[in-house]
């Protein structure tokens, strides 16, 4: 709509233009374009996105809780639950294979005995006889019931067990590390938004003093004004979901690091920038091999495979390999026909079995047997839908950050031509050229921008944490 021609009053249209200049000085110089981004420049030292939306840490991080990265692993890594929950599991299956290395090791047993006879006693021909009698004894010995099958084979299941456990162990820090590191950058992420939300109301806000200043001068629309209304009332609802997804990232590392979740939490980094985890010209093929060798969680997988087939290997020995059973016995006897105690002498006692079973007239024992191979064949699967699951994990990361380094280069355009547009909109209404209204979609435009930005770097820097967890690092 063109602007109707009635003079204005020149008191108005110098508080117009006045707003004007100070809306457009608020901005600050017009944005160059930043050269194309490779992940040789992702370094900590330079932002070439023109993103900084962090405010300074006086007023950001005031009454916060500020940790780095390096220090909230240190915090996570010495008080995570999942972990030390892996190290018991861990010693568990330690002192089983202990127990299994003495399975040849007799049992000592000590003690003693009293009996006291007063009345009729049956002799072994059948006399009925009256007796009074006592006798008491002192004994010491050893005795060993030995499931020789079990007592060879079982310390090499143990061992294998201890394996996984120990494995199972790293595999918890793994996850745990790369929980807290992706908390993290979720944080960093929401603080980053909610600084830009911030500065996206206040920039909504002048946009409604200028429209309102040209509608009251008459060189603008009213309507221009409620739209222009609109949007900063938009912008101040985005800013408060900010604030709350601020809060919400704070309480959900808090948890991971086990502080108290109602105390707030700040990242000491102040910008939110491309990480370089890993070298972009590392292959595919390098990096699944890199997997199949070193993630804890294949490694368990395996030596619990190794230990069920050593128990399948149990199950098909033991009808063959007997069970021993040995006893050796010294003491003391002694007793007299009345309540006194004499004649005590030596008794010295040794036994010694062999015996061979067939459980359930051998239908228990092939039961057993079956039962030992599915288990072994189930181990054997759960170990190859890992292998897939993991390479599957190591592609998607490593496909991810192919593709993130190129969308954060677009992004980076994207800002730097949004934050150009926004510009020239607004030297337009400072040189009287068009309405002020019109910079409403160039505000809309820089926002969006910077906020894309900020996800594609963000979702960059996860996608480096999964794979290195995806093959088997820790961050």
């Amino acid at each position: 709509m063109r602007l109707q021609e009635t003079p204005q009053p020149r008191g108005k249209g110098l508080a117009s233009l006045g707003l004007a200049l100070g809306l457009c000085a608020c901005q600050g110089p017009r944005a160059q374009a930043p050269p194309p981004l490779a992940i040789r420049s992702f370094v900590p030292a330079k932002d070439t996105s023109g993103v900084k939306p962090n405010l300074p840490a006086s007023q950001e991080h005031a009454g916060a809780q500020t940790l780095d990265l390096a220090s909230a692993l240190r915090i996570g890594g010495a008080s995570s639950l999942q972990v030390a929950l892996a190290r018991e599991e861990l010693a568990a299956a330690e002192a089983q294979l202990d127990a299994a290395q003495v399975l040849l090791l007799p049992t000592l047993t000590v003690g003693g005995g009293y009996q006291d006879h007063s009345g009729a006693l049956q002799e072994t021909t059948g006399n009925i006889l009256q007796v009074d009698r006592n006798s008491a004894y002192l004994r010491g010995g050893l005795i060993a019931t030995i499931d020789l099958a079990q007592a060879f084979l079982e310390p090499t299941r143990a061992s294998h067990q201890v394996e996984a456990a120990s494995q199972s162990v790293r595999a918890s820090i793994n996850h745990n590390l790369t929980a807290i590191a992706m908390a993290h950058q979720d944080l960093l992420q929401a603080q980053a938004l909610a600084s830009q939300a911030q500065v996206d109301t206040a920039l909504a806000g002048e946009l409604v003093e200028l429209t309102e200043a040209f509608a009251s001068a008459g060189q603008g629309l009213e309507a221009d004004a409620a739209r222009a209304r609109a949007e900063f009332a938009q912008r101040a609802r985005l800013e408060s979901a900010a604030q709350q997804n601020l809060q919400m990232r704070s309480t959900h590392l808090a948890t991971l690091l086990r502080l108290d979740p109602t105390s707030a939490l700040r990242t000491a980094e102040e910008q939110l920038i491309p990480l370089a985890l890993f070298k972009l010209e590392s292959s595919l093929d390098e990096l699944l091999l890199r997997a199949q060798e070193s993630r804890p969680e294949l490694r368990a997988l395996q030596a619990s495979l190794r230990a069920q087939e050593q128990a399948e290997r149990k199950q098909e020995l033991s009808v063959l390999i007997p069970e021993l059973n040995l006893g050796l016995h010294t003491g003391r006897l002694g007793g007299a026909p009345d309540s006194s105690f004499h004649n005590f002498s030596e008794e010295d006692q040794f036994s010694a079995t062999l015996t061979w079973s067939l459980r359930n007239l051998g239908l228990g024992e092939s039961a057993a047997r079956r039962n030992a191979a599915a288990e072994t064949k189930s181990a054997r699967l759960r170990f190859l839908i890992a292998q897939d699951r993991i390479a599957q994990e190591v592609t998607l990361a490593h496909l991810q950050i192919q593709a993130g380094q190129v969308q954060i280069a677009y992004a980076a355009q994207n800002v730097s031509e949004a934050a150009a547009a926004l510009d020239l909109s607004l030297r337009r209404s400072r040189a009287a050229e068009g309405l002020p209204i019109e910079a409403l979609q160039a505000i809309r435009a820089n926002a969006q921008a910077k906020r894309a930005y900020l996800e594609a770097v963000a979702t960059f820097n996860r996608s480096q944490f999964r794979l290195l967890q995806a093959v088997g690092s820790v961050p």
